[in-house]
């Protein structure tokens, strides 16, 4: 809360990056990944029991060189890249998301989370790079898994990964779901 606190009076903002494992209470920096979102705050709301909601907006990928703890908080520098795609991506850009479309229809009937909704909505991006962060978020069931996704800074080569890479979306959710019927 005093990071949040910190960031907006200094209308800076907060990298968002997730904890390796979530079950240590007071996790130190080796407890984190490496890269994650650098985010915008836009709204924090206290509820009437007490607990506090925080909106945030991603702003982009970054990977943090150097982590310090003071005041209760960590602190972060980071590096931020943002890369485009130029016109000679297109053709590779389609067939990606093609091949996505198609995928996400082979799974949905026995995925979980796949609703008729999140797949109209993840075969509607067209942004290579979008679709893969939408696709992951909603679709991947491990947390390992998301952050793979998240760590392939280049938009069609982190699509690219989510279809065919070590976090495959069919096999990820084939993989997860024998495992949790077993």
């Amino acid at each position: 809360l005093k990071a949040f606190g910190q960031a907006a009076s200094h209308d800076a903002g907060a990298i968002l990056v997730a904890q390796k494992d979530p079950s240590i209470d007071e996790p130190e920096e080796k407890d984190f990944y490496k890269v994650g979102t650098v985010c915008v705050i836009k709204q924090v709301t206290k509820t009437p029991d007490g607990t506090l909601t925080v909106m945030f907006e991603g702003v982009r990928r970054a990977r943090i060189q150097s982590v310090t703890f003071t005041d209760g908080f960590f602190r972060a520098d980071v590096v931020c890249k943002k890369m485009t795609l130029g016109t000679a991506a297109g053709l590779r850009a389609d067939a990606l998301l093609d091949e996505l479309s198609r995928t996400l229809e082979e799974i949905q009937p026995i995925h979980p989370t796949l609703t008729d909704e999140v797949r109209m909505a993840a075969v509607a991006i067209r942004d290579p790079g979008l679709s893969a962060d939408f696709t992951a978020s909603a679709v991947l069931l491990n947390t390992r898994n998301k952050q793979a996704v998240l760590e392939v800074f280049n938009p069609l080569m982190r699509l690219e990964h989510l279809l065919v890479g070590s976090c495959r979306i069919s096999t990820s959710w084939t993989t997860s779901r024998s495992m949790s019927v077993s």
